[in-house]
């Protein structure tokens, strides 16, 4: 090997080296332990996240969820286990599986109260994403796991954990499994569960590898014997965790084969040959295609078709059941019927909207004349009794004021030629008062000589047969 090639694979050695800044041995177990005990404040912080997890599962929001997983102090018994199996510590290991099924009991519990009690019971996608763990769930748990080792064998910590936190995502499948309980469903709180022994298992497993990758040293010494069994023990756990992921893994792709053909074939076989889909349920669970076509003068050759189709391609419980409208004229009446019923339906609800609406409009309508009603004989009353006063101005609002209620606010401005005496001013407040009762009343008063003008639109037809506006300048309305 040339000395440039030698030189070029120095440099990729020490790129991908992860000695230069592994932290020292003590320091590592140091860390690792204390993030295996129980203290009061982990139990709060977790309670407190699994309660985050619950709501954003419960209300289907990524980000919630996201948050609670920050924050969740879980990961620190997992590890633990891990590392003590790396190192030969049966106490390390005792301790940490003892606090790591505290932590899970306290989730289960916190989940389950919250789920018992929130008035909204649908499984969202968030949560039932959580009920079907597969090989890849397997695959995020181990290189997650993988990540958070190095991070915290590292002399400065990064900002790996809390990212390790989010793929590993220990707490939705708990706060699922806690939902199955409250509802009574063991499939998704079997599934769930199943989806944290994974993540939990695999974690475990990839900090194993990496102690001994990293050559930390052993706490205690075993004979070869023991370390044989100890090493069965961890093959049978994985084998047990990813057999059944593989077998789900292969559900998971077949259901998606499954959905996919059977899209693309109504595409290309039954919308390109004029027929008209009218209904299509596909369960790739069950294997299961119902179509509902219009024009189809054979249903069952297009059935037979399509489930020979599907049995091609290795569906061999596929089955295809054909719904036809047909083109007959007894099919084609009771079609007529069903759109015709459906279009009377809307009619009758728009029509109900619309006289609804009508109603309202008419309320305000008369209201507003009976107002408009009432004022004139306020400014005629006024005008009568009192000749200075040429003009009013009635207007009505809310009023507010801190720490109160709104109440309605009834402003009078009267005008007149001459002020007003303080005695004339008091009888008018006095009267007003009694008139406008359980309403907030302001009055003020305007010397004017003439009476104040507004410029109203008057609506007049052209020689082009369209309305325009002009103005004109008259008296206000009293």
């Amino acid at each position: 090997m040339s000395d440039e090639n030698k030189s070029n694979s120095r440099v990729i050695v020490e790129l991908f080296d992860l000695r230069k800044d592994q932290a020292n041995a003590d320091d590592i177990d140091e860390t690792l332990r204390t993030n295996v005990k129980v203290a009061g404040t982990n139990l709060w912080v977790l309670f407190f996240a699994i309660l985050v997890a619950s709501v954003g599962l419960n209300v289907n929001s990524t980000a919630v969820v996201i948050g609670a997983m920050l924050i969740s102090p879980l990961m620190g018994p997992i590890v633990g286990i891990g590392y003590g199996m790396g190192v030969n510590d049966a106490s390390l290991i005792k301790l940490a599986l003892q606090n790591l099924g505290i932590f899970t009991l306290i989730s289960l519990i916190a989940s389950t109260l919250y789920f018992t009690i929130s008035p909204l019971d649908v499984a969202q996608s968030e949560l039932l994403s959580r009920t079907s763990p597969t090989l890849w769930d397997v695959l995020i748990a181990f290189f997650g796991g993988s990540a958070g080792i190095i991070a915290t064998t590292r002399k400065s910590m990064s900002n790996v954990v809390p990212g390790v936190a989010i793929a590993t995502a220990l707490m939705p499948p708990l706060c699922t499994a806690g939902f199955g309980l409250a509802q009574g469903n063991w499939s998704y709180f079997a599934g769930a569960f199943f989806l944290y022994s994974i993540n939990s298992v695999f974690i475990a497993l990839a900090t194993f590898l990496f102690v001994n990758i990293f050559h930390l040293p052993k706490r205690h010494y075993v004979d070869k014997k023991t370390e044989k069994r100890n090493h069965m023990y961890i093959v049978i756990t994985v084998l047990l965790m990813i057999i059944p992921s593989i077998y789900f893994a292969y559900n998971l792709v077949k259901q998606s084969q499954f959905t996919q053909f059977t899209n693309q074939y109504i595409n290309a076989s039954i919308n390109n040959n004029g027929l008209i889909l009218l209904g299509k349920d596909v369960n790739p669970q069950q294997q299961s295609v119902i179509l509902t076509l219009g024009g189809a003068d054979e249903p069952n050759k297009i059935q037979n078709e399509f489930e020979h189709q599907l049995i091609q391609r290795g569906f061999k419980k596929a089955n295809v059941t054909i719904r036809n409208s047909g083109t007959s004229a007894l099919d084609l009446s009771n079609l007529k019927t069903e759109l015709t019923q459906d279009l009377y339906n809307s009619m009758v609800n728009q029509v109900e909207m619309l006289s609804k609406e009508n109603q309202r409009l008419e309320t305000e309508l008369a209201s507003s004349s009976k107002l408009i009603s009432e004022d004139e004989s306020l400014y005629a009353e006024l005008a009568a009794q009192y000749t200075k006063i040429h003009s009013t101005t009635i207007s009505r609002g809310e009023l507010f004021a801190k720490d109160k209620q709104p109440i309605p606010l009834i402003k009078v401005e009267i005008g007149s030629k001459q002020a007003l005496s303080d005695t004339d001013k008091k009888r008018i407040e006095n009267w007003l008062t009694a008139k406008y009762q359980q309403q907030a009343l302001k009055v003020e008063y305007q010397v004017t000589s003439t009476v104040p003008t507004v410029i109203q639109p008057v609506k007049v037809k052209a020689n082009s047969q369209k309305t325009q506006t002009i103005e004109k300048q008259q008296p206000a309305i009293q």
